[in-house]
């Protein structure tokens, strides 16, 4: 199984973890609604070094 990296590729684990990383950043006020995408984008550049990720991915994140 590859890894998430530099190339792109986000596994599955790692994109659960961005999703509760992320919600939990929402649940404790550490982001509002109007931060949301930035905080997302922030999220999967941190992990993978990308800083140009498609708007679906990052709806996959933030929607609830």
């Amino acid at each position: 199984m590859k890894d998430s990296g530099a190339d792109g590729h986000i596994s599955a684990f790692d994109f659960e973890i961005l999703r509760k990383a992320f919600r939990t950043a929402v649940s404790e006020g550490l982001t509002g609604e109007a931060q949301a995408w930035d905080h997302a984008r922030g999220l999967i550049h941190e992990l993978t070094g990308l800083s140009d990720v498609e708007d679906s991915i990052i709806e996959r994140i933030v929607r609830p």
